[in-house]
């Protein structure tokens, strides 16, 4: 669950004024950059200097927000020890919990009391707290008889807690004693920190967890503000998450008109929470209302990649949804709810102007090195709200590379007259070898990492750079654990250490069309199974073949195995890859049955008329 989006939601219903948020264990500011981008006034609270750097590299864009490096609890303190861990940047704390965490720099402890009476606060609408363990503390540490804010949201973790001297209903009661209604939003054991977690229900509190070691968020509303608007907040969250109009009536189970916002109407509280547990796995269902067949197809697909056996497979997506070709990549995000899309090798801009045409809400972080691929990437976008351009080469180092780029489009190509000095073949290559490129277009660029740039869930990205995937993949690895990236779409020639290092961060893998350049004449695609194949005119003047291959191997050394062989043998070969995190895939396969089905429809009438 989205947790962030949830209380969003929830701040909906509310008479928000003065927008303030505190944010007490900020780590990169993922939870508080939607919020100053709404203009909140924003207390950001990180003592981890690194993760810090990370924190201030977006916040000086907004004057409203303020960080402060100290670390927070009920006592203040000088000189305390503050530990971190190798395993994950996210779970830094006052004290160490796993064997893996050492000895960072000494910090100073404030109370939320003192720094609300030095910087004069009179009123917090949102109090986030995630602090490793102490959250507890700094709680204890609050103004409660001079500040109350409205929600509250704070991690629960007994093997964090016990050591320290509580447990999760310790917090939860102490909730409740300054004024809140408590609901526990329950998510699936830890397997590891620094990867995506399994959510797995919500309830109101009191309550037991159903494991021992589960661990999650109190989120606490004030009393005074009807309970109700928590269930509201849900049942908008999960309308959202499927982009469809607002249907509370599916959800709730009523037949009874349905409220506009801030209107209280008492639904009965254990059938919502029944509703709302029992039918989260099949919501998508119920409001896109799919056709039993399309529900027995999905099941069967999902079956089909998620069996342990197919780990190492790559999975047809056009064998199951042959119509879905024409919505991928872009097309397809007109299904989801807008997010943070990253365009890997924007080269002239297109992939860009293609994914905020489908989704006009997304925003897109263009990254291309290329100099002579600005001019036209900035005029393809021109007037076109919602990107930026990020003009270095991604991969998995921060500093300088060297770019080598062995033609560029003269103006006498097939379908590319307009472009003259666009490349789309540039790649990075090692510095200290830049030299022995011949090339008067070889030159040295910034390059940076991913995970520098991205501090908030990403719904796409796309990845088109040379055959250097695999190393922008290792350059995103943190986004990928701490934020999730739902969708990549990317180029891939055969290289086996992309595909072990997808699926090893949670992907489902599907291939798609190959793309097949000859560097022999008479070649029959037919020959190597291709067919419904069709040319491709490309930058360089060469004309490349491109269609679907049925009968290619699935397993990953026997795929990297025949395109290497078709590479040395015929030519240049490659496919693009649909990468989707195995949380996403429900959706993921509901939105492609339904989009499907659409053009399939629109096809059928094309053809009629």
């Amino acid at each position: 669950m989205n947790e962030l989006k949830f209380i969003d939601s929830i701040l909906d219903y509310l008479d928000i004024e003065g927008k303030m948020l505190f944010d007490v264990g900020a780590h990169f500011g993922g939870f508080s950059k939607p919020f100053a981008e709404k203009n909140w006034q924003i207390h950001a609270f990180e003592p981890d200097p690194e993760n810090r750097v990370k924190l201030e590299a977006w916040a000086h864009k907004f004057p409203a927000l303020m960080i402060n490096p100290n670390a927070v609890a009920d006592k203040p303190a000088t000189g305390a020890k503050f530990f971190k861990s190798a395993e994950s940047t996210g779970i830094s704390s006052l004290s160490a919990f796993t064997d893996g965490h050492f000895e960072g720099p000494l910090v100073n402890i404030v109370t939320l009391k003192d720094y609300c009476l030095g910087h004069s606060i009179e009123d917090i609408d949102l109090l986030k707290v995630d602090t490793e363990g102490h959250d507890l503390f700094v709680l204890k540490g609050f103004p409660w008889e001079k500040i109350r804010p409205k929600v509250i949201m704070t991690e629960f973790e007994n093997k964090k807690t016990i050591p320290l001297g509580y447990r999760y209903e310790d917090m939860a009661q102490y909730l409740m004693a300054q004024g809140y209604t408590v609901f526990v939003s329950e998510w699936k054991p830890i397997v590891r920190y620094g990867i995506q977690h399994d959510w797995n229900r919500c309830f109101m509190y009191p309550g037991a967890l159903e494991t021992e070691d589960a661990w999650g968020n109190f989120i606490a509303l004030r009393n005074d503000f009807n309970r109700n608007i928590f269930w509201y907040g849900m049942a908008d969250l999960l309308c959202i998450t499927n982009q469809v109009p607002n249907r509370r009536e599916q959800i709730f189970q009523t037949k009874n008109e349905q409220p506009e916002k801030k209107v209280d109407l008492n639904f009965n509280h254990n059938e919502m929470v029944k509703v709302l547990n029992d039918k989260m796995a099949e919501v998508e269902r119920i409001l896109f209302n799919l056709e039993e067949h399309n529900r027995k197809k999905i099941g069967k697909t999902m079956n089909h990649c998620n069996h342990k056996k197919n780990n190492n497979n790559v999975n047809g997506l056009l064998s199951h949804f042959p119509e879905i070709y024409k919505l991928l990549p872009y097309e397809i995000l007109k299904y989801f709810p807008a997010g943070l899309c990253l365009d890997v090798g924007a080269a002239a801009g297109y992939s860009t102007k293609r994914m905020l045409s489908a989704n006009s809400e997304c925003k897109v972080m263009a990254f291309e090195p290329f100099e002579g691929n600005l001019p036209h990437l900035k005029n393809v976008l021109d007037g076109i709200k919602g990107w930026e351009l990020v003009s270095k080469a991604a991969s998995n180092f921060s500093g300088k590379g060297g770019f080598f780029v062995s033609s560029t489009v003269k103006g006498t190509e097939e379908n590319w007259q307009g472009l003259i000095g666009y490349s789309s073949i540039g790649r990075l290559v090692p510095l200290e070898k830049i030299k022995s490129y011949d090339s008067d277009l070889t030159s040295i660029v910034d390059v940076c990492c991913i995970d520098e740039y991205v501090t908030e869930h990403v719904l796409f990205m796309k990845m088109d750079v040379q055959g250097a995937e695999f190393e922008v993949l290792q350059g995103a690895k943190e986004t990928i654990e701490n934020y999730g990236i739902s969708l990549i779409f990317t180029e891939f020639s055969g290289d086996i250490r992309m595909l072990e290092l997808i699926r090893d961060l949670g992907y489902v893998i599907f291939d798609t069309k190959y793309l097949f350049i000859p560097l022999v004449e008479n070649v029959i695609p037919e020959s190597f199974g291709m067919f419904d194949y069709e040319p491709l005119h490309l930058s360089t003047g060469k004309t490349a073949i491109e269609g679907f291959i049925p009968s290619r191997p699935q397993g990953f050394s026997e795929l990297c195995d025949f395109m290497k062989k078709m590479q040395n043998g015929l030519g240049h070969f490659q496919t693009d890859l649909c990468c989707v995190h195995s949380s996403f895939l429900p959706l993921f396969l509901n939105v492609l049955s339904v989009a499907s089905k659409e053009v399939g429809c629109s096809q059928s009438s094309s053809s009629a008329a």
